[in-house]
């Protein structure tokens, strides 16, 4: 049996196609829609199949192209790139901090201290 599993480069579709080797071969498939973050998912989940044991089990990385640019504003910030802001919480649950980022962060960057709560 052969599974598809949308593989984005995150954690829970990295784990998705872990768990599925169990039960058979897996086609992992990456979708473009014309996101500026793309390239970097798109690597991440390259690097992560590259892993050798998955050699056996997982079949190539396989791309389906959607363009979806048409649907955003052509200065929206997930075509650009830049998103309008970012968020740190500060001292949350005992930790010293938990910094909530994917993107390089903005110059008007929020910061949420917890400490004060």
């Amino acid at each position: 049996m052969i599974t598809a599993v949308l593989l984005s480069g995150g954690l829970d579709s990295a784990v998705l196609v872990g768990e599925e080797t169990s039960r058979g071969d897996v086609q992992p498939i990456y979708i473009r829609v014309g996101l500026a973050w793309e390239s970097l998912e798109y690597d991440a989940a390259a690097r992560f199949l590259s892993h050798a044991s998955f050699a056996s089990t997982v079949r190539p990385l396989v791309t389906l192209s959607v363009d979806m640019t048409d649907v955003y504003p052509a200065a929206h910030w997930a075509l650009r790139g830049q998103p309008p802001v970012d968020i740190i919480v500060v001292a949350a649950n005992g930790m010293d901090s938990l910094v909530l980022e994917a993107l390089p962060r903005p110059p008007d960057t929020s910061v949420i201290d917890l400490r004060a709560r």
